[in-house]
């Protein structure tokens, strides 16, 4: 399985950066104390630094609301995934519990502003592809089972041999390779698509991430960064 980032892609971003983190033995868990508390305490640093006037001024929110822009996608409408998450939280909202897994990542949002996201790799079906779509492909959204919709033309996607994985970049995921407790092997990503997002932003965070997800699913793990200046394909598994 690789990580494949089209030409296409490369050549309207070319600064981008994928942080990638792979897990493999993982035992993924409903919650932990130690997790629940560490939760609680990042929305509540994240609070006492922003609101929804500040949160703006931070580039790389503003970096992502550009890179949906540039695909067609008006931010204020469809809110790249970190802003979303971050914005629920000024409101008052805490980071969700879903499983050691997803809440690992959740937290790493809240304290590099970056989008994270990512997939269960023994339900993926042959490579990661992150390319252009030419619309109107399937998509079943993550939570919604019986909806189907289309992709747009022109829409940044992430798709394996089979499906869409991921809408609009970093929006929503498709509901039939999420994490979950059964999941043993991961492949979660950081990204970085404008030269505003610095890569050593990137690196502390991919840092953090493997920190844990270490600490709250065990396994092994190992990460990299996957840059379009260097290569376009990837080894995952």
């Amino acid at each position: 399985m690789k990580l494949i980032i089209t030409k296409e892609i490369a050549e309207k971003y070319p600064h981008l950066r994928i942080g990638v983190l792979l897990g493999k033995g993982l035992l993924i868990q409903k919650k932990m104390d130690e997790l629940e508390k560490l939760k609680q305490q990042k929305a509540a640093d994240f609070r006492q630094k922003y609101n929804s006037d500040t949160l703006l001024s931070n580039p790389n929110i503003s970096a992502w609301r550009e890179i949906y822009r540039s695909f067609g996608v008006k931010p204020k409408r469809y809110k790249p995934t970190a802003e979303a998450l971050l914005r629920r939280l000024i409101k008052g909202e805490e980071i969700p519990t879903i499983n050691t897994a997803v809440d690992s990542y959740l937290v790493v949002e809240v304290e590099y502003l970056l989008p994270v996201g990512g997939y269960d790799l023994d339900k993926v079906s042959g490579n990661i592809k992150l390319r252009i779509s030419p619309g109107e492909e399937p998509f079943q959204p993550l939570g919604n089972i019986n909806q189907e919709e289309t992709t747009n033309k022109g829409e940044v996607i992430y798709s394996d041999n089979k499906q869409v994985l991921t809408r609009k970049w970093n929006f929503r995921d498709c509901n039939s390779t999420k994490i979950t407790l059964h999941t043993k092997t991961i492949g979660l990503f950081i990204e970085g698509a404008e030269k505003d997002i610095e890569t050593k932003t990137i690196n502390k965070s991919l840092e953090k991430l493997q920190e844990y997800i270490k600490n709250f699913c065990g396994g092994e793990t190992k990460i990299f960064i996957a840059d379009v200046r260097d290569e376009l394909e990837w080894v995952l598994l």
